[in-house]
């Protein structure tokens, strides 16, 4: 890396954010020209690629916007890394620690408002506390108050932008148009202002859209599920919650969340190969999957 400089193209929504990055940069010494902000519109991106000078692309997007920069990268026999969207699980075990799991899968699904590429989009659990484990996390996704983001009491900020909140609440209403159903939770959003009313999704079928789909916010979905086979449309990067299997597994926590002695889950240092079933010691598994609603699969 040594001697390389970084250009960034930002979202077109936070060029506020994109200048404070490169202030801080220069502002703690970096050498002028080593972090360049482009404000570059969409149709100037495949002249930056096409560059000469530069020698790699990398990405953080949609899988559309993915699709467009690879295979213009490709193109030019440029080396190429992209960070697209999924549906990441959070696995809760029988033995997990169901208070702290709920608080877990809370900050997994909405952090950052549910904006987060890494959130717990899905939620899997075991059949043994799936019943306990819904039932308090809905408590949980009630409790949550919108409000101003800068509010230290709000805990439901308004989303990024308003095409963000549309884009969402058009997903929720195609899944229920394909036979989901909607369950609102908590007191009414405020009218005005990107907000998200939190929604758990359930009745899912692996014809309905939401089934497939990354939702960039506040819902979670519920369905039945097998899963002996993993849909092809789903990217798999577990998280597993369980008291034994935490401790005694290499394993990363997160820091920023509800701290506890015995961590609430752990990221699995694994990832399921096709055909491999989300199973703890042969009992079956409930799968809950979230975006910003809240999903909820079983399995067997």
């Amino acid at each position: 890396m040594a001697g390389n400089v970084v250009m960034v193209k930002h979202a077109s929504n936070v060029p506020q954010a994109a200048a404070a990055f490169e202030r801080l940069l220069l502002e703690a010494g970096a050498p002028e020209g080593a972090y360049t902000n482009l404000y570059a519109t969409k149709d100037q991106i495949s002249t930056l690629i096409d560059d000469p000078r530069v020698r790699g692309v990398a990405l953080t997007g949609s899988e559309a916007a993915g699709a467009i920069v690879a295979s213009r990268a490709g193109g030019n026999l440029k080396k190429s890394t992209m960070e697209l969207g999924g549906t990441d699980a959070l696995i809760a075990l029988a033995d997990a620690e169901l208070d702290k799991t709920v608080q877990w899968a809370l900050w997994g699904r909405m952090n950052n408002g549910g904006q987060c590429c890494v959130a717990s989009k899905r939620i899997i659990v075991v059949d043994e506390i799936a019943d306990k484990f819904l039932e308090r996390f809905q408590v949980a996704l009630a409790d949550l108050k919108a409000g101003d983001p800068f509010d230290k009491a709000t805990t439901l900020p308004p989303m990024s932008s308003q095409a963000a909140a549309d884009q969402l609440n058009a997903q929720i209403k195609a899944a229920v148009e394909a036979g989901a159903t909607a369950i609102p939770l908590g007191e009414p959003v405020p009218t005005s202002g990107a907000f998200v009313q939190p929604t758990i999704l359930t009745d899912i079928t692996p014809d309905n859209p939401a089934y497939y789909q990354e939702f960039f916010g506040r819902w979670h979905c519920s369905s039945e599920w097998t899963a002996r086979t993993k849909p092809s449309g789903w990217p798999t990067t577990p998280t597993t919650g369980s008291a034994d299997r935490c401790s005694r597994r290499t394993s990363r926590t997160a820091s920023r969340s509800p701290s506890a002695s015995t961590p609430a889950w752990c990221s699995s240092t694994t990832r399921p190969g096709p055909g491999q079933t989300c199973r703890s010691a042969g009992s079956k598994c409930r799968a809950t999957g979230t975006s910003s609603p809240a999903s909820v699969f079983r399995s067997s």
